[in-house]
Parts: C-alpha cells; structure tokens; sequence
C-alpha cells in the first residue's frame, strides 16, 4: 500500500463494502482511489452511478469502520487521517435506505 501511496499522491485508498443487510450488489472493485481534497458526496454520487442507482427514492447511507457516520463536512483526505485502518485502507460501507415513506 505504501507504494500505491507514493505513486500517487493526493489520493487516498478506500474500499467499499456493503452492508450485511443490504440488498445492493457487491462492487467489483471495492477498493479504489479518490482524490483527497474531495468530500463524501463525490464517493456517493460515483457509487450510485457505479450501482445503477436511479431509484430517487432511495438514499445511499456510508459508514466508517461500519458504524461510524462520516462527518460531510470534512475532506476524504481528513477523514483517511482520522479512520484510516491497520492496511492503510480507509473502510466504508455502503448501504440504502428507501426516503419519504416509500416501501
């Protein structure tokens, strides 16, 4: 990982799991770049795009380490900093949930 980190840096290394319970699609490709200046909005939007999510009844939710509910306001490459795990891979979780009372 520390070469990864060398080759390119201003990126931080995240890997994307999906929740136990959810029924969205496994990634591919869990583990993936992102610049590091960019916030969580960036990672969701990409996501959704990436699960064909078009359902605008649906809101995908991200967890750090699986149950910690990121803060929005801070960049991917704070965020890495604070939560990054032992493999120096910061680990989210992706799950959804259906909004405005829709079933």
């Amino acid at each position: 990982m520390r070469a990864l980190l060398e080759k390119y840096p201003g990126r931080v290394p995240i890997k994307l799991t999906r929740y136990s319970k959810s029924t969205l699609p496994v990634l591919d490709k869990p583990q993936q770049l992102y610049s590091a200046s960019e916030n969580l909005s960036v990672v969701v939007s990409k996501l959704k795009k990436t699960l064909n999510i078009q359902d605008k009844e649906k809101t995908l939710y991200l967890f750090i380490n699986d149950r910690i509910p990121p803060d929005n306001s801070k960049t991917l490459g704070e965020l890495y900093e604070t939560h990054k795990g032992p493999d120096e891979l910061l680990h989210l979780t992706y799950a959804e949930q259906n909004s405005f009372g829709s079933q």
